[in-house]
């Protein structure tokens, strides 16, 4: 008898899978287990830990964002982490549909948070991968699911606007947000209103941009790094004032500053381009800058 007792028992696990069920039957999703599986991983001392920590997660909750979003991180090839960032965004879609939230305020929402998380993930890794039009687009619908940019869009939407040539956009961005007196969105006011011809308020804003973050014109008018981009909030972290947000910006506007170097020449002048003494970079060349963009900008978006 302690034999077939045995045999029961052995029988009775092997129709146990992983987590508990039985085979043949799927187990109720349980997000609150997998949140704090999520929460462990975020801790794992390993790649390889965190990695089988996120798996069970998503066996536990399919539907979890974040769960996709951190799966989609552990890939190094970036054609493939866009493919697994689209499957969250689509899954994220799926849980948005059924929430009722007034137009442009979606982040008031704590379980659309996770989508607009995936969202942006999703267009950093597009800007990685060159796509930079699918970037652009998906930032632009970013900002307009949530308005009050709480995950600091704009900054990412003002320098793809300049790297296109797109001054009008820009400056209603900025606008939009002119009590943001950030380094990243002054340096872009000096681009913007120097393109415009606006030389006062581009001056202006240098003495702000200046003081917000000095560390940005030494870089400017170098190749931008755009490789470095990432959707790892670790890897993103940067101090205001300091070398590490002059990096972060010059890898997002450095390209943007690179197709105009007779404005970096500028910041050195003691006078503007509409004034009768000035002699500085690129004078007379005219709308060189216009024709840089016509001749060579097309293959950018």
């Amino acid at each position: 008898m302690a034999r077939k007792k045995s045999s029961k028992r052995r029988v009775a696990k092997s129709n146990v899978v992983e987590f508990g069920a039985p085979k043949g039957k799927a187990a109720a999703p349980d997000p609150e287990a997998a949140r704090e599986l999520l929460a462990e991983a975020f801790d794992a001392r390993s790649e390889r830990q965190a990695k089988r920590l996120v798996n069970k997660a998503l066996a536990l909750d399919p539907a979890n964002v974040d769960a996709r979003v951190m799966l989609a991180d552990f890939e190094d090839d970036v054609e493939k982490r866009i493919a697994l960032l689209e499957d969250a965004v689509a899954s994220g879609r799926r849980v948005v549909e059924s929430i009722d939230a007034p137009p442009g305020m979606l982040s008031l929402d704590m379980e659309a948070r996770p989508f607009l998380r995936a969202l942006y993930s999703l267009g950093t890794a597009f800007l990685v991968g060159a796509r930079a039009a699918d970037c652009l687009s998906t930032f632009e619908e970013l900002l307009r699911l949530d308005e009050r940019d709480g995950m600091g869009v704009r900054y990412e939407l003002v320098a793809l606007y300049l790297i296109a040539d797109r001054l009008e956009d820009a400056k209603r961005l900025e606008t939009r947000f002119a009590e943001d007196e950030s380094a990243a969105l002054s340096w872009a006011r000096v681009l913007i209103y120097y393109r415009l011809r606006d030389f006062r308020t581009a001056r202006k804003h240098l003495e702000c941009a200046r003081e917000a973050n000095p560390y940005v014109e030494d870089g400017l008018g170098e190749p931008p790094f755009l490789s470095e981009l990432s959707s790892d909030s670790e890897e993103d972290f940067h101090t205001a004032g300091e070398e590490s947000e002059a990096e972060w910006i010059l890898a997002r506007q450095g390209m943007a500053w690179m197709f105009n170097p007779h404005v970096v020449g500028w910041l050195s002048g003691e006078l503007d381009p509409d004034h009768a003494d000035y002699v500085g970079p690129l004078n007379s060349l005219g709308n060189v800058a216009d024709e840089l963009y016509d001749d060579d900008l097309d293959d950018v978006l």
